[in-house]
């Protein structure tokens, strides 16, 4: 995700969403599917962890 500071936004970029918990201390984002690392591998949430 990237945040545009003029469209007070997040963009989707390796991640395709980002909630944040009321209290803002817990953000979760889900990864775009398909994702891949340069060497192929998947980019799933275990390697990203």
């Amino acid at each position: 995700m990237r945040y545009d500071a003029a469209n007070d936004s997040y963009e989707p970029q390796l991640a395709q969403d980002v909630h944040v918990s009321d209290n803002q201390k817990t953000w979760t984002l889900t990864l775009r599917e398909g994702a891949k690392f340069s060497d192929g591998s998947p980019v799933d949430a275990s390697a990203v962890m």
